[in-house]
């Protein structure tokens, strides 16, 4: 049963949900990127894993887990587009699941080249199951909230939280998953589409608490970029006294295609993950060139099981 929780390390990585060029964006964005993938996380929970259904098929509400997870970055990417340069990244996430597929769970990001380095806490809650009463087929829908940790009166976040929903369809060896999300602030919304092809290939196999695994993955993302525009003559703020020199017109389109290579390790109730992305965005507003982006990526997670 302790299977569960390896498929977590697997996902939890970035995933790009929309991209602003102003530095109040990038808190927000980057989060969301650490945690928006749990939705498809939990739908891959309690699949191709005979002994945990059979489990789940007795009594699933008295199944209760805590997951521990803290990963780093060589660089810090968005959509494909890269914030800063060579930024590095600290994430932790604290997630509670139950065999019913309720989850909650929180996450924060610690960045070396922005000030203050921790910026937002995330939390999270959602609910994932089989739709049709059919294994390979899963749906869900999860809900994230931005408390932000920036003491500025002139800071705004972006988007203070999200709505997201999506479905999974994989056997032992592939999946197709299909994501979109809608994001919320006080002034701007905004929205984001994804699709991922997954392999899962066993390179090691020891009894359920000793694998090595490689699950490579495309994935494609759909979200907004902004369009900057010249004020002929800048324009200060009666109440902020913020100066503006330009303004900003934001368009929907395709922002990344992404290859990642992960291997994961597990022993006992550890997880590592050693991954390589690569990260080629695509450009559809003005003249702006993104270069690709090669990104690795460590990380260990430890899982408890909540009573007997």
């Amino acid at each position: 049963m302790k299977k569960l929780f390896f498929i977590l390390i697997l996902f939890v990585n970035s995933m790009a949900v929309s991209y602003a060029q102003t530095n109040e964006a990038v808190t927000t964005i980057m989060d969301d990127e650490r945690t928006a993938r749990l939705d498809s996380l939990i739908n891959d929970l309690f699949i191709n894993d005979p002994e945990l259904k059979s489990l789940l098929n007795t009594n699933p509400w008295k199944m209760h887990y805590l997951y521990f997870r803290s990963s780093f970055s060589t660089k810090t990417v968005a959509s494909g587009r890269e914030i800063g340069d060579d930024q590095i990244n600290i994430g932790n996430q604290l997630f509670y699941l139950n065999g019913a597929g309720f989850y909650a769970g929180v996450s924060g990001v610690w960045y070396n080249q922005l000030d203050p380095g921790y910026r937002t806490t995330v939390l999270m809650g959602g609910y994932s199951n089989k739709l049709f009463n059919w294994d390979p087929l899963r749906v869900r829908l999860s809900y994230l909230r931005y408390i932000s940790h920036i003491n500025d009166p002139l800071f705004e976040p972006l988007y203070k939280q999200a709505l997201s929903s999506g479905f999974t369809l994989s056997n032992k060896h592939v999946g197709l998953r299909l994501d979109g999300s809608l994001h919320f602030g006080d002034y701007e919304t905004g929205k984001s589409l994804s699709a991922d092809l997954y392999g899962n290939l066993v390179l090691y196999e020891n009894g359920y608490r000793k694998k090595i695994r490689f699950r490579p993955e495309i994935s494609v993302t759909y979200g907004i970029d902004y369009q900057e525009f010249m004020l002929d003559e800048s324009f200060i703020d009666p109440i902020t006294g913020y100066e503006y020199t330009s303004y900003y017109i934001d368009k929907f389109g395709l922002m990344d295609v992404q290859l990642e290579l992960p291997i994961d390790f597990r022993y006992k109730n550890f997880d590592f993950e050693l991954s390589y992305k690569y990260h080629m965005p695509q450009n559809f507003v003005d003249d702006v060139e993104h270069p690709n982006l090669s990104v690795f990526q460590f990380s260990v997670g430890y899982f408890f099981r909540l009573g007997k």
